[in-house]
């Protein structure tokens, strides 16, 4: 029981960095990150480089920079800001209320076309502009719903990136995989 019990215990021990990294993402910053460098003393003045962070140290911060392949070391003491990307659900409009906005205006255009038709002739199967509206009110209502609903789930299903500023003064050191 207890050798079963110990490889576990290992596991859930790995387990736990990343899920503190996830909790506090002010603390630790994860080789491989999408980051931004503000940095300064450049030979032009400040300047921000984008890449994905190799490794992150006491003394040094190294990139690979987005437009090259090659990795760049940093001196930590010209680091003035950093910021980590964040992918996060684009929150958009609830599902729900995009179906009923769909729904909303499917029936004002089948009402409207169903009242533009205007009154059948007297006959077996002859409907007044206002039957007529009612029943493109309740067809464009319909079709509407589905509209928003699938219009809605493509939209909730949508990421954006967002950039996080780290607390430098907080910033954990992670080491290169």
């Amino acid at each position: 029981m207890k050798t079963r019990l110990i490889p576990i215990l290992r596991g859930l021990t790995a387990l736990a960095g990343p899920i503190t990294a996830q909790q506090d993402p002010d603390t630790l910053v994860r080789a491989g990150a999408p980051v931004r460098l503000h940095l300064s003393g450049g030979p032009r003045g400040d300047y921000v480089l984008t890449g994905s962070l190799v490794a992150l140290t006491a003394d040094s911060v190294t990139v690979v920079p987005s437009a090259r392949t090659e990795r760049s070391a940093y001196p930590r003491a010209r680091l003035v800001a950093m910021e980590v990307s964040v992918r996060e659900r684009a929150g958009g409009a609830p599902v729900i209320r995009s179906a009923l906005a769909g729904a909303a205006m499917g029936a004002m255009v089948g009402a409207l076309i169903g009242l533009a038709s205007g009154s059948d002739e007297p006959g077996f199967m002859s409907f007044s502009a206002e039957d007529k509206a009612l029943m493109g009110g309740a067809a464009g209502a319909a079709i509407g719903l589905v509209g928003g609903l699938v219009v809605g789930v493509a939209g909730s299903q949508r990421t954006v990136e967002r950039w996080r500023e780290v607390d430098l003064s907080r910033l954990g050191v992670d080491q290169a995989p």
